[in-house]
């Protein structure tokens, strides 16, 4: 048992190095998902594959980044382990708050958005499509920005 906390120990700064690594990745293919359908929506245009293909890697590059930081929350995280461990107490703690609950709260609705913008958006015809594709994904993007803890390191390494 001991051997497994260590090894999991060890796996801790590379899964959190990348989860940290991977959000600008994020960042970029929301707010491109944003733009290719606000583009869309104000300027009339007709669906292509192009649209479709950046409004999937956003899709795809938020799911990435949710299992990475499901495994940093089920078995990785110190933080969390706090917070699963004792919640009244972690509460307290603005750290273990935010990373036991704020944040991932936050990311999955964020997920859950472009996911929705992506399925609603195809199934209209291109105008609405577009516009029902650009409140969702900004509203991601939104929730992204919040959820986000800009007081660590931007670029974490491993």
């Amino acid at each position: 048992m001991a051997d497994s906390r260590q090894m999991l120990d060890h796996l801790y700064p590379i899964v959190l190095a990348a989860h940290n690594l991977w959000r600008w990745i994020v960042l970029l293919g929301v707010v491109a998902a944003t733009l290719v359908s606000l583009r869309g929506w104000v300027g009339g245009k007709r669906r292509s594959l192009v649209n479709d293909r950046v409004t999937t890697v956003a899709v795809v590059v938020m799911d990435v980044q949710l299992l990475l930081g499901l495994v940093l929350y089920v078995g990785l995280s110190p933080l969390s382990r706090a917070m699963l461990a004792a919640p009244g107490a972690a509460m307290q703690s603005r750290e273990v708050r935010f990373f036991g609950m704020e944040h991932p709260f936050l990311m999955i609705l964020a997920t859950l958005a472009v996911h929705a913008g992506k399925s609603r958006a195809r199934r209209q015809e291109a105008r609405s499509g577009f516009r029902t594709g650009t409140v969702w994904y900004a509203l991601s993007l939104v929730l992204i920005l919040a959820g986000t803890p800009w007081w660590r390191p931007l670029l974490r390494g491993f």
